[in-house]
Protein backbone atom coordinates (compact mmCIF):
# COMPACT_ATOMS: atom_id res chain seq x y z
CA UNK A 1 0.00 0.00 0.00
CA UNK A 2 1.32 3.44 -0.96
CA UNK A 3 2.15 5.61 2.06
CA UNK A 4 -0.07 8.67 2.42
CA UNK A 5 0.43 11.88 4.40
CA UNK A 6 -2.24 14.15 5.91
CA UNK A 7 -2.92 17.56 4.41
CA UNK A 8 -5.48 20.34 4.69
CA UNK A 9 -7.57 22.23 2.15
CA UNK A 10 -10.35 24.78 2.25
CA UNK A 11 -13.61 22.86 2.56
CA UNK A 12 -15.26 25.60 0.51
CA UNK A 13 -12.79 25.15 -2.34
CA UNK A 14 -12.92 21.67 -3.81
CA UNK A 15 -12.38 22.04 -7.58
CA UNK A 16 -13.05 19.07 -9.83
CA UNK A 17 -9.96 19.19 -12.06
CA UNK A 18 -7.48 20.62 -9.57
CA UNK A 19 -5.93 18.91 -6.58
CA UNK A 20 -4.08 20.81 -3.89
CA UNK A 21 -2.98 20.41 -0.31
CA UNK A 22 -1.06 22.05 2.51
CA UNK A 23 1.00 19.31 4.14
CA UNK A 24 2.39 19.46 7.66
CA UNK A 25 5.06 17.56 9.53
CA UNK A 26 3.31 14.19 9.72
CA UNK A 27 3.27 11.18 7.44
CA UNK A 28 6.91 10.98 6.37
CA UNK A 29 9.99 8.92 7.17
CA UNK A 30 12.48 11.43 8.61
CA UNK A 31 13.40 11.28 12.29
CA UNK A 32 14.74 13.49 15.08
CA UNK A 33 14.43 17.22 14.40
CA UNK A 34 12.82 16.40 11.06
CA UNK A 35 10.06 14.11 12.29
CA UNK A 36 8.67 13.22 9.86
CA UNK A 37 7.51 14.72 6.49
CA UNK A 38 10.45 17.08 6.01
CA UNK A 39 10.47 18.15 2.35
CA UNK A 40 13.13 20.88 2.54
CA UNK A 41 16.30 20.06 0.63
CA UNK A 42 17.93 23.05 2.31
CA UNK A 43 17.73 21.40 5.73
CA UNK A 44 20.47 19.19 7.18
CA UNK A 45 18.26 16.11 7.03
CA UNK A 46 19.29 13.04 5.02
CA UNK A 47 18.68 13.98 1.38
CA UNK A 48 17.48 10.49 0.50
CA UNK A 49 14.80 10.74 3.18
CA UNK A 50 13.78 14.20 1.97
CA UNK A 51 13.40 12.93 -1.59
CA UNK A 52 11.23 10.06 -0.37
CA UNK A 53 9.10 12.46 1.68
CA UNK A 54 8.49 14.51 -1.45
CA UNK A 55 7.44 11.33 -3.25
CA UNK A 56 4.99 10.57 -0.43
CA UNK A 57 3.46 14.06 -0.62
CA UNK A 58 3.15 13.96 -4.41
CA UNK A 59 1.67 10.47 -4.41
CA UNK A 60 -0.85 11.47 -1.76
CA UNK A 61 -2.29 13.99 -4.21
CA UNK A 62 -2.26 11.44 -7.02
CA UNK A 63 0.74 13.08 -8.64
CA UNK A 64 4.37 12.09 -9.04
CA UNK A 65 7.55 13.71 -7.73
CA UNK A 66 9.04 13.51 -11.23
CA UNK A 67 6.60 16.21 -12.41
CA UNK A 68 7.01 18.43 -9.35
CA UNK A 69 8.24 21.95 -10.12
CA UNK A 70 10.06 23.95 -7.46
CA UNK A 71 12.11 27.11 -7.04
CA UNK A 72 15.11 28.10 -4.96
CA UNK A 73 13.26 30.40 -2.57
CA UNK A 74 14.99 33.70 -1.76
CA UNK A 75 12.20 35.85 -0.22
CA UNK A 76 11.76 37.74 -3.49
CA UNK A 77 8.85 38.90 -5.63
CA UNK A 78 10.03 36.86 -8.64
CA UNK A 79 7.74 34.35 -10.34
CA UNK A 80 8.59 31.48 -12.71
CA UNK A 81 6.15 30.67 -15.50
CA UNK A 82 6.11 27.04 -16.63
CA UNK A 83 5.00 26.75 -20.25
CA UNK A 84 6.38 23.30 -21.09
CA UNK A 85 7.16 20.11 -19.16
CA UNK A 86 10.91 20.56 -19.58
CA UNK A 87 10.72 23.76 -17.49
CA UNK A 88 10.43 21.68 -14.31
CA UNK A 89 14.05 20.58 -14.67
CA UNK A 90 15.06 24.13 -13.77
CA UNK A 91 15.11 25.46 -10.21
CA UNK A 92 15.62 29.21 -10.56
CA UNK A 93 15.84 31.67 -7.71
CA UNK A 94 12.23 32.79 -7.29
CA UNK A 95 9.32 32.56 -4.87
CA UNK A 96 6.35 31.94 -7.12
CA UNK A 97 5.31 29.51 -9.84
CA UNK A 98 2.44 29.52 -12.33
CA UNK A 99 1.41 27.21 -15.14
CA UNK A 100 -1.41 26.33 -17.50
CA UNK A 101 0.09 22.89 -18.13
CA UNK A 102 -1.76 19.74 -17.04
CA UNK A 103 -0.23 17.13 -14.79
CA UNK A 104 2.56 19.39 -13.51
CA UNK A 105 2.67 19.92 -9.74
CA UNK A 106 3.74 23.25 -8.27
CA UNK A 107 5.45 23.13 -4.88
CA UNK A 108 6.28 25.65 -2.17
CA UNK A 109 8.20 25.08 1.08
CA UNK A 110 7.56 26.91 4.36
CA UNK A 111 8.31 26.77 8.07
CA UNK A 112 6.35 29.85 9.31
CA UNK A 113 6.22 31.90 6.10
CA UNK A 114 2.91 31.90 4.24
CA UNK A 115 2.21 29.34 1.51
CA UNK A 116 -0.32 30.67 -0.99
CA UNK A 117 -2.04 28.41 -3.52
CA UNK A 118 -4.17 29.87 -6.33
CA UNK A 119 -6.26 28.42 -9.12
CA UNK A 120 -8.57 29.46 -11.91
CA UNK A 121 -10.30 26.24 -12.81
CA UNK A 122 -12.38 27.91 -15.51
CA UNK A 123 -9.29 28.95 -17.45
CA UNK A 124 -6.98 26.08 -16.41
CA UNK A 125 -4.29 28.13 -14.63
CA UNK A 126 -2.71 27.40 -11.24
CA UNK A 127 -0.19 29.25 -9.10
CA UNK A 128 1.77 28.92 -5.87
CA UNK A 129 3.95 31.31 -3.94
CA UNK A 130 6.07 31.58 -0.81
CA UNK A 131 5.17 34.79 1.02
CA UNK A 132 7.49 35.63 3.87
CA UNK A 133 7.38 39.20 5.08
CA UNK A 134 9.99 40.33 2.55
CA UNK A 135 8.27 38.70 -0.40
CA UNK A 136 4.81 39.78 0.70
CA UNK A 137 5.96 43.39 1.15
CA UNK A 138 7.66 43.48 -2.25
CA UNK A 139 4.68 42.00 -4.11
CA UNK A 140 5.10 38.25 -4.55
CA UNK A 141 1.35 37.59 -4.27
CA UNK A 142 0.43 40.37 -6.70
CA UNK A 143 3.13 39.23 -9.13
CA UNK A 144 1.89 35.64 -9.00
CA UNK A 145 -1.63 36.80 -9.85
CA UNK A 146 -0.29 38.91 -12.73
CA UNK A 147 1.66 35.93 -14.07
CA UNK A 148 -1.49 33.82 -13.92
CA UNK A 149 -3.35 36.49 -15.89
CA UNK A 150 -0.66 36.35 -18.55
CA UNK A 151 -1.61 32.68 -19.03
CA UNK A 152 -5.30 33.50 -19.39
CA UNK A 153 -6.61 33.54 -15.82
CA UNK A 154 -9.29 36.09 -14.89
CA UNK A 155 -9.35 37.97 -11.59
CA UNK A 156 -13.00 37.12 -10.98
CA UNK A 157 -12.40 33.38 -11.29
CA UNK A 158 -9.12 33.03 -9.35
CA UNK A 159 -9.41 31.42 -5.93
CA UNK A 160 -6.67 32.11 -3.37
CA UNK A 161 -6.01 29.91 -0.34
CA UNK A 162 -3.74 31.14 2.48
CA UNK A 163 -2.16 28.11 4.13
CA UNK A 164 -0.68 27.39 7.57
CA UNK A 165 1.61 30.22 8.67
CA UNK A 166 2.77 31.94 11.82
CA UNK A 167 -0.07 33.87 13.46
CA UNK A 168 0.01 37.42 14.79
CA UNK A 169 0.07 36.35 18.44
CA UNK A 170 3.17 34.24 17.78
CA UNK A 171 5.04 36.74 15.60
CA UNK A 172 6.85 39.38 17.64
CA UNK A 173 9.15 41.57 15.52
CA UNK A 174 11.46 44.51 16.05
CA UNK A 175 11.27 48.09 14.82
CA UNK A 176 13.83 47.43 12.07
CA UNK A 177 11.68 44.75 10.47
CA UNK A 178 8.58 46.96 10.70
CA UNK A 179 10.48 49.79 9.01
CA UNK A 180 11.65 47.49 6.21
CA UNK A 181 8.09 46.29 5.52
CA UNK A 182 6.65 49.81 5.52
CA UNK A 183 9.30 51.04 3.09
CA UNK A 184 7.91 48.64 0.48
CA UNK A 185 4.29 48.51 1.63
CA UNK A 186 3.23 51.66 3.56
CA UNK A 187 -0.35 50.38 3.84
CA UNK A 188 0.90 47.47 5.96
CA UNK A 189 1.11 49.67 9.05
CA UNK A 190 -2.29 48.46 10.26
CA UNK A 191 -0.94 44.92 10.54
CA UNK A 192 1.54 45.90 13.26
CA UNK A 193 0.36 46.11 16.87
CA UNK A 194 2.73 47.45 19.57
CA UNK A 195 3.86 44.81 22.05
CA UNK A 196 2.77 46.03 25.47
CA UNK A 197 5.47 44.03 27.17
CA UNK A 198 8.47 45.17 25.14
CA UNK A 199 9.34 48.64 23.90
CA UNK A 200 9.98 49.05 20.14
CA UNK A 201 8.55 45.62 19.41
CA UNK A 202 5.38 44.68 17.57
CA UNK A 203 3.17 41.76 16.68
CA UNK A 204 2.86 41.38 12.92
CA UNK A 205 -0.21 39.82 11.31
CA UNK A 206 1.42 38.10 8.34
CA UNK A 207 -1.63 36.09 7.19
CA UNK A 208 -3.85 39.19 7.25
CA UNK A 209 -1.18 41.04 5.27
CA UNK A 210 -1.22 38.20 2.72
CA UNK A 211 -5.01 38.45 2.43
CA UNK A 212 -4.68 42.21 1.92
CA UNK A 213 -2.06 41.66 -0.80
CA UNK A 214 -4.40 39.27 -2.60
CA UNK A 215 -7.16 41.88 -2.40
CA UNK A 216 -4.78 44.51 -3.76
CA UNK A 217 -4.11 42.16 -6.67
CA UNK A 218 -7.81 42.30 -7.50
CA UNK A 219 -8.96 39.00 -5.99
CA UNK A 220 -12.18 38.57 -4.06
CA UNK A 221 -12.33 34.79 -3.50
CA UNK A 222 -9.76 34.50 -0.70
CA UNK A 223 -9.68 31.95 2.11
CA UNK A 224 -7.33 32.05 5.12
CA UNK A 225 -7.15 28.63 6.77
CA UNK A 226 -6.07 30.38 10.01
CA UNK A 227 -3.63 27.69 11.14
CA UNK A 228 -0.73 28.88 13.31
CA UNK A 229 2.44 26.92 12.56
CA UNK A 230 4.10 28.13 15.77
CA UNK A 231 1.45 26.84 18.19
CA UNK A 232 0.43 23.76 16.21
CA UNK A 233 3.64 22.05 17.29
CA UNK A 234 2.29 18.54 16.83
CA UNK A 235 1.48 19.08 13.17
CA UNK A 236 3.71 21.77 11.65
CA UNK A 237 7.36 22.74 11.45
CA UNK A 238 8.17 26.24 12.73
CA UNK A 239 11.51 27.97 12.31
CA UNK A 240 10.71 30.44 15.08
CA UNK A 241 9.67 27.73 17.51
CA UNK A 242 12.85 25.79 16.76
CA UNK A 243 14.90 28.93 17.39
CA UNK A 244 13.12 29.63 20.69
CA UNK A 245 13.81 26.06 21.80
CA UNK A 246 17.47 26.30 20.84
CA UNK A 247 17.28 23.64 18.14
CA UNK A 248 19.94 23.48 15.46
CA UNK A 249 17.50 23.11 12.56
CA UNK A 250 13.92 22.29 11.61
CA UNK A 251 12.06 20.69 8.75
CA UNK A 252 10.02 22.39 6.04
CA UNK A 253 6.47 21.54 5.08
CA UNK A 254 5.38 21.40 1.49
CA UNK A 255 2.30 22.81 -0.25
CA UNK A 256 1.29 21.36 -3.62
CA UNK A 257 -1.17 22.14 -6.41
CA UNK A 258 -1.74 20.33 -9.70
CA UNK A 259 -4.41 20.03 -12.40
CA UNK A 260 -5.37 17.12 -14.61
CA UNK A 261 -7.27 16.62 -17.83
CA UNK A 262 -10.05 14.67 -16.19
CA UNK A 263 -12.46 15.44 -13.38
CA UNK A 264 -11.93 13.57 -10.15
Amino acid sequence: MTQKAPYVISQNHRPKTIRYGFFGSKGGISTGLYDSLNCGMGSDDDKALIRQNRVIAANTLGSDASVMASVYQIHSADVMTITAPHDITERPKADGLVTNQRDITLSILTADCTPVLLFDESHHVIGACHAGWRGAASGIIQNTVTAMQSLGAHLKTISCIIGPTIAKASYQVGADMRKAVLEDAPKAERFFTPDRGKVHHYHFDLPAFAVSAAQDAGLSDICDLAIDTYHESADYFSHRRATHHGLADTGRQISLITQSLNDR
